[in-house]
């Protein structure tokens, strides 16, 4: 809203037009201010000077050697200067999907794609199975069983170079057997969630996570589909690519990248702010809002035997203090997340005493978001979990909600049956004057919190942390009886621990195998789209996943980067501009020797794997590479692993590979991260497989 002030005695119209430009509320920015600091000036002016020495180029009939018949050096010139377009601007934030997009559009206005070439890659079978995939993944994740496949194999990782080598091989072994993307997909949120438990900054963590899926891929030869083509591509010149072809090879790839993360990773790719260099009350807020929550271990559950400490609960945002008791110890073991004197303490105790037992009451103070997180921890059950079973079925339509207790309530005792029929919710926490107290320190540190409020006597002034149905919030009745509400995001209750969870669980998993399995049968055999059709259709008719869930899950920035990169794929190929930088690194290494011929075809496959798909990247560098073997004596068995291999190894790039994509947003990382930490990666990698790719060939 904008205001024109008074003018005082003395001002002038130039003192009236200035006023015009002042804002109430958000001072006035000029257009030239505008065009002057949101527009990449430096870009623009290199891609001017770009496209005006290609337009010279192109008046004094300039021609290359490199472009084939059906070519012509216009169409190279504009797509290399798109493809400068796309390196520059990306990085300054132009959103990478659409301006592939923009570049396949322009591509086709210029006659150098067909129309139906740009949006060829939504009828791919790699886009489509990846879109049913996203949403599968996500069923998979909500059964639990990564999370336990992980807690068996990081569980007892100590500190983070150990958990990112143990998360190296556990993941590359996954991906030699399923499509990786899928498996980073569904590894994120949970290597996110035991990053933040054991005090390990997640960026350490998730780019390793996407090269140990890279890895992975050349296990075995249903891996990836790169090893298909490569397969296709060079077993007409007398190599063919076997299922375990690429195994002995890929041992020593894994073995690299894992010594190579462990101990570089927590060095290089560290967060912005360093997690331990902010107040633990900052980071978990003041106690006054906070809920005092009794919790306990599942009986034969994977908390039993472990120790505060190692749990790692304190680090989730949210939780404030910790307390455990027991019920042959009278005094019991606190562990505040604010308090390091607290934590020293907690230390001297004995190993026996810090331990927790079936029997032992995990008392957590902690805000409504904090309650939310700990429900999801493995393990780990509410005291009165009873109560909220009786709101039945339907987890997915319900969430945590902070509400005021009316007058009206006030000196009536909760009935749990008679809440949940009438008011459709259960009480999971409550929080009055007394907490309030505990927060400023006038109250009893050590008084038990309420493990049962079925015949809780509700005070004046308390704040009830609800369970119930998100369309009860704002209902009448919830207004005769509660005043402000406040729902907490992402709090659906997990869908665990229930018989119906468990069949759930079972159906998903044996599916999942059943689908790869059959989809990796033969030709004969159902396609892995199909297979991924009638086992999302199972998935929803057994309740894993709702319709909107489903919708929801399908990543389309992903998949649209994808699309737009087979597009630009496309253009490179059919511009001739693939095989003229191919052709100039070749023709720079080849005087210098057979290593060096070698080292110039990974080095043209990763450069044109930025960019190209990378099924067309194995396709385009191969037959680039079979005359240059032939030529130089070189086993065609040489060439198609260093081309197989480079292919599926994209360190410097975000862009390069649909894992890195993937983990580029949830690391918080840019270009600059992977240059930085995958670059020396990336040439290790070369020289390793220029080395061994006699041998493995073999």
């Amino acid at each position: 809203a904008k205001f024109r002030p008074p003018m005082a005695h003395g001002d002038g119209p130039g003192v009236a037009r200035a006023s015009r430009r002042v804002s109430f509320l958000v001072p006035f920015v000029g257009i030239r201010e505008q065009l002057r600091e949101g527009l990449p000036w430096i870009s623009i002016g290199i891609l001017t000077l770009l496209a005006t020495v290609s337009l010279v180029l192109l008046f004094t009939g300039w021609t290359v050697a490199c472009v084939n018949d059906g070519g012509s050096t216009g169409k190279m010139l504009l797509v290399a200067n798109l493809l400068c377009a796309f390196i520059l601007l990306v990085p300054q934030g132009v959103p990478a999907e659409m301006m592939l997009l923009f570049i396949g559009a322009i591509c086709c206005f210029f006659s150098i794609l067909q129309p139906k070439e740009l949006f060829a890659g939504c009828a791919s079978d790699a886009v489509v199975t990846l879109a049913l995939l996203f949403p599968i993944m996500r069923a998979m994740g909500d059964t639990g069983v990564p999370e336990r496949f992980i807690g068996c194999v990081l569980g007892t990782a100590k500190g983070p170079r150990d958990l990112i080598f143990r998360m190296f091989f556990a993941v590359a072994l996954l991906s030699g057997f399923f499509n990786n993307t899928p498996i980073v997909v569904m590894m994120v949120p949970l290597l996110q969630n035991l990053c933040l438990r054991q005090g390990v900054p997640c960026q350490a963590v998730l780019m390793p996570l996407s090269f140990a899926a890279q890895a992975g891929g050349s296990l075995t030869k249903m891996g990836s589909s790169i090893n298909f083509v490569a397969d296709a591509v060079f077993e007409p010149y007398g190599y063919k690519i076997g299922f375990f072809t690429l195994t002995s090879g890929c041992f020593f790839i894994c073995f690299l990248g894992a010594a190579y993360c462990a101990l570089l990773g927590p060095r290089i790719l560290k967060p912005a702010v360093e997690s331990g260099a902010v107040d633990g009350s900052a980071r978990n807020g003041g106690g006054e809002n906070h809920f005092k929550v009794a919790f306990k271990a599942s009986e034969h559950g994977p908390l039993i035997g472990a120790t505060l400490e190692d749990l790692g609960l304190h680090r989730i945002p949210g939780v404030n203090e910790i307390a455990l008791h027991r019920n042959w110890l009278r005094r019991g073991i606190e562990l505040r997340a604010t308090s390091s004197a607290r934590r020293e303490e907690e230390q001297q105790l004995g190993a026996e005493e810090q331990q927790l037992g079936a029997e032992d009451l995990i008392q957590i103070t902690c805000s409504a978001e904090g309650v939310a997180q700990l429900r999801h921890v493995r393990g780990l059950e509410l005291c009165n979990d009873f109560e909220l079973s009786l709101l039945g079925s339907k987890r997915r339509t319900r969430c945590l909600c902070e509400a005021a207790v009316k007058e009206s309530l006030v000196g009536s005792t909760i009935d749990a049956r008679r809440w949940k029929s009438a008011l459709r919710c259960a009480v999971v926490a409550s929080r009055g004057a007394d907490t309030a107290e505990e927060a400023e320190g006038t109250g009893t540190v050590g008084a038990l919190a309420t493990q049962s409020f079925n015949g809780y006597v509700i005070q004046s002034g308390d704040v009830l942390l609800l369970e119930t149905f998100k369309e009860m919030v704002g209902s009448d009745i919830w207004v005769e009886n509660f005043g402000v509400a406040r729902l907490v995001p992402h709090s659906a209750p997990p869908r665990r621990g229930k018989p119906a969870d468990s069949l759930r669980a079972v159906f998903i998993v044996v599916g999942l195998l059943a689908m790869i399995i059959i989809a990796s049968c033969g030709e004969k055999a159902p396609s892995l789209p199909l297979m991924a059709v009638i086992f999302l259709c199972g998935i929803i008719m057994v309740k894993g996943l709702k319709l909107e869930e489903v919708y929801q899950e399908i990543n389309g920035q992903v998949l649209l980067t994808i699309v737009g990169a087979l597009a630009l794929g496309r253009a490179l190929e059919v511009s001739c501009l693939a095989n003229c930088m191919a052709q100039c690194i070749i023709a720079v290494t080849k005087p210098i020797g057979t290593l060096a011929v070698k080292a110039g075809i990974y080095a043209a496959t990763i450069g044109l794997g930025q960019f190209l798909n990378s099924a067309a990247n194995v396709a385009i560098m191969g037959k680039i590479a079979i005359p240059i073997a032939h030529s130089m004596t070189i086993p065609v068995g040489e060439m198609a692993l260093i081309v197989t291999y480079a292919a599926s190894a994209c360190y410097t790039a975000p862009y390069g590979y649909q894992t890195n994509t993937l983990v580029l947003k949830a690391g918080g990382y840019d270009w600059g991260d992977f240059i930085k930490f995958g670059g020396a990666l990336q040439l290790l990698h070369m020289c390793l497989v220029v080395a061994m790719a006699a041998w493995c060939a073999k």
